[in-house]
């Protein structure tokens, strides 16, 4: 899955932040679980800078094809993700 997407930190304190986003995606084929290779993401989480260029984030995302069917199966994923920035 690739995904292209946009952040935003809407509160945030010293050292800690929560952040929110939105993008879309591409899946390799299409299989039966979410029915197309065209993904839209929601991004959802809180983060806490260890230093100026590295954080430390907990995150929630959550994947699916947008459809609004009754049974709309998407992929969910809940993380901890440690990030480097240059």
């Amino acid at each position: 899955i690739i995904t292209l997407g946009i952040d935003t930190t809407p509160i945030y304190g010293q050292d800690w932040y929560t952040f929110i986003g939105i993008g879309v995606g591409m899946q390799a084929q299409q299989n039966a679980r979410i029915g197309s290779k065209l993904l839209f993401s929601f991004k959802a989480g809180y983060g806490y800078h260890l230093s100026d260029c590295t954080s430390l984030e907990l995150f929630m995302q959550h994947m699916s094809n947008g459809n609004t069917a009754p049974e709309n199966n998407s992929y969910a994923f809940y993380g901890l993700g440690l990030s480097y920035s240059f």
